[in-house]
């Protein structure tokens, strides 16, 4: 059997459970990249998405290792494309926009709820409230705020200061 007929038979002869396992699999793990946090969303995803694949490549008909590879190549393309989606949108502010996201500003419990406008924070200096693992909650002016680093580890309780603000993301890097 070919090549391109061992892909066809990938798809075509596929259980419905394995459909339903990557799909949902699928799902997950595009949630954990919009999501991210807890990484709960990630495992689940991951242990479908694998469970989908295994019991495609027990189905009988056809060279499972083609299979395998098909599917785990057919999974990595739509995760890398909703990165980029993720990327591209929130350069963009187009994410931050959505009604998932919500924009913060000072409540009661100095927590930050409905700011339109960060652009006021560029160079203040604050307090990483948090582990900063590109995500986390700096303390500036006296307020909480959801803050990214640009690509490295601030930990809890270290100076920061706000070199940046894009779409809604608070950019911060560590104070000097």
């Amino acid at each position: 059997m070919s090549f391109f007929q061992e892909i066809a038979l990938t798809f075509t002869g596929m259980p419905l459970l394995a459909i339903l396992a990557l799909v949902l699999g699928i799902i997950f793990i595009i949630l954990e990249v919009f999501v991210s946090g807890f990484h709960v969303f990630g495992i689940i995803g991951a242990i479908l998405s694998i469970a989908g694949i295994v019991i495609r490549a027990l189905a009988g008909n056809g060279n499972p290792f083609v299979q395998i590879f098909v599917l785990v190549f057919v999974i990595s393309i739509i995760i890398l494309t909703a990165f980029l989606v993720l990327v591209k949108t929130g350069k963009k502010g187009w994410l931050e926009r959505s009604p998932v996201i919500n924009k913060k500003k000072e409540s009661e419990d100095g927590e930050a709820s409905e700011v339109v406008n960060y652009d006021n924070l560029v160079g203040k200096l604050g307090v990483a409230i948090s582990d900063v693992a590109p995500e986390g909650k700096a303390s500036i002016d006296g307020l909480s705020y959801p803050v990214v680093s640009e690509g490295f580890f601030i930990k809890q309780g270290e100076g920061i200061i706000v070199v940046s603000v894009e779409g809604g993301k608070i950019a911060i890097d560590r104070a000097e």
